[in-house]
């Protein structure tokens, strides 16, 4: 029976000279819906991630802030259990000093790198004197091989009446971390060099780039090292731009969920044109023995398979294009953007979210339309009236 009913509504709907035009219309909406949200979440995927992974790149999935209370045996325990844990860190100095250069004075996060881990996002294997991002060195309009004085506001020389310390650097090479916020007002250098040049032994941060179990690893450390040492994730660091994806990701969600309730409002309004034309058609199966509910569930299967056909077929669609687009899409963005080609980021959360959401929609939609004609059509009223 569903099957016969079925190729009935498919025929009826698709080839026939008297096509339902608007469910055609429909059907194909709901095509484009699964379609549209499927590609827009991987493309808004891919260049959320890529802006998340050039963030975690540079400042680390997690951040160690050591206080002066730590001892060298506690720093060697801490070592030891991120070793364990198959981590791969950097350690450093971070300190804000100012930097001048022939008159003009910019502040600057300076951080002195240990030689033991230099991150890769520096591409260096050994850091002689300042590596400076492009836009600081525009800031401060510095040259490669050129000299700047760092002057230590915080840090003064008290045998000199309070003098801040002061001492000449040098542009090693410029770079780029491909984090517009960091290359403002961020600098590297020697661990050494920051460290001489404020008479202190000590380290002051530990970023975590890798590690094989993230989260044991900081409840360990925040349990062994409650009073001297202070775990910050990513996400902590960056609570606005995270809440900032979130919240994009929910708006564009939302707006394609009203554009799905738009179709299935149409294809609403086609079910109750069509059921007006196949009236007596269903009063003649009625008249062969099917019964009304019967009757209810061959149509309510019927239009689900569509619904579903329709969907599935947008997915394959989109995740066609995606790949096509992947693989042969060239720089379409303008210059000022860091990712001129799209990343795309197909998850599976994404195809879930897009197939789930048209597919339960427009069922229930047809499903409670249904049940309101079924429920409103008399057969014997219907074979009375000529």
């Amino acid at each position: 029976m569903n099957k016969t009913f079925f190729f009935y509504l498919f025929n009826y709907v698709f080839k026939s000279r008297s096509r339902q035009h608007l469910l055609v219309f429909a059907f194909l909406g709901l095509l484009f819906s699964s379609f549209s949200l499927l590609t827009i979440q991987s493309l808004m995927g891919g260049l959320q991630s890529g802006v998340v992974s050039r963030s975690k790149n540079v400042e680390g999935v997690a951040v160690l802030s050591l206080r002066t209370s730590l001892s060298r045996k506690e720093l060697f325990k801490l070592e030891l259990l991120l070793e364990r844990y198959s981590a791969t860190f950097s350690k450093e100095l971070e300190i804000e000093l100012l930097l001048k250069k022939d008159g003009r004075v910019l502040p600057a996060i300076v951080h002195g790198v240990d030689a033991s881990y230099i991150p890769p996002f520096l591409e260096q294997k050994k850091i002689s004197n300042f590596i400076v991002p492009y836009d600081f060195a525009y800031r401060l309009d510095l040259e490669e091989g050129e000299s700047f004085s760092l002057i230590s506001p915080a840090e003064t020389i008290h045998s000199l009446a309070g003098i801040p310390r002061m001492s000449k650097g040098v542009v090693e090479k410029f770079f780029t971390t491909g984090v517009p916020e960091f290359d403002q007002i961020n600098i590297w250098t020697r661990l050494h060099f920051l460290q001489n040049f404020l008479h202190i032994k000590h380290i002051n941060k530990m970023r975590i780039y890798t590690c094989s179990n993230l989260e044991g690893l900081l409840k360990n450390i925040s349990s062994q090292f409650p009073k001297s040492v202070m775990v910050q994730r990513w996400e902590d660091i960056n609570r606005d731009l995270a809440w900032a994806l979130k919240l994009e990701s929910k708006m564009m969600l939302g707006l394609f969920l009203s554009v799905i309730f738009l179709v299935s409002i149409s294809i609403i309004s086609g079910q109750l044109l069509f059921w007006n034309k196949i009236k007596q058609d269903l009063v003649g199966m009625w008249l062969l023995g099917a019964s009304s509910r019967q009757l209810f569930r061959a149509a309510f299967s019927s239009f689900f398979l569509l619904n579903l056909l329709a969907t599935v077929m947008g997915l394959i669609l989109s995740y066609g294009s995606l790949k096509l687009f992947a693989l042969y899409g060239g720089n379409i963005l303008p210059d000022i953007f860091i990712d001129r080609k799209i990343p795309v980021l197909i998850e599976p959360y994404s195809l879930l979210i897009s197939f789930v959401l048209p597919t339960l929609i427009a069922t229930f939609f047809c499903w409670y339309t249904l049940k309101i004609l079924m429920k409103d059509t008399d057969f014997l009223e219907l074979i009375r009236t000529p």
